[in-house]
């Protein structure tokens, strides 16, 4: 989960993961006390929150940890997942399990390569990345100079599901992020 104290006295605790849910967790103090709601309150029901299946949920299989966000994705809740995955204070690798994004229209191919610069600059210990879009990301991660070792271009969730499994240890914390017609539920089926 994560943790925040409001206007430096207050702490806030959520069972949400990264840093655009405490801006969420923000907005949803923001109304309630301006409903006049009371702070105790506020802070027992951020405390129990429970999160949607499939957005940024923590996974453990096996020893693995997984950051489930396999519900659906565009640019920026991906980012965000990064941003998010690249947060976590661990000496354990982390990998990025990621499927296409889909939906995009005229712009599909020039997301694709923007994250996977964005990708580049992040120091994963690996990415599994499925789906025809993207070997774009891969292309453009490779150009920016990500590790070449490190990085797997794959047909599909099913083959990335596989990879994975051959790929993780205990201790790995792993996003699983893509389109909902992707399927990245699959890379879970590889480990059930």
């Amino acid at each position: 989960g994560s943790s925040f104290y409001l206007n430096g006295k207050d702490l806030f605790e959520t069972p949400l993961l990264g840093r655009h849910n405490i801006l969420n967790c923000l907005l949803a103090i923001l109304v309630a006390t301006t409903l006049g709601m009371d702070n105790a309150l506020i802070q027992k029901a951020i405390s129990s929150f429970k999160g949607i299946p499939g957005r940024l949920q923590h996974k453990e299989i096996e020893g693995i940890h997984f950051l489930d966000d396999s519900y659906n994705s565009n640019p920026a809740s991906f980012k965000a997942s990064l941003e998010t995955l690249k947060d976590f204070k661990i000496r354990e690798r982390k990998g990025v399990v990621c499927g296409d994004r889909l939906e995009l229209g005229e712009k599909t191919e020039d997301f694709h390569r923007e994250l996977g610069a964005f990708i580049s600059h992040l120091l994963f210990d690996f990415v599994i990345a499925a789906g025809p879009y993207s070997k774009l990301l891969v292309d453009e991660a490779l150009k920016n100079g990500f590790d070449p070792k490190r990085i797997t271009h794959v047909k599909n969730s099913a083959e990335a599901g596989k990879l994975c499994r051959e790929t993780a240890v205990p201790g790995d914390r792993i996003l699983v992020k893509g389109s909902r017609g992707i399927q990245m539920e699959k890379v879970f089926e590889c480990f059930i």
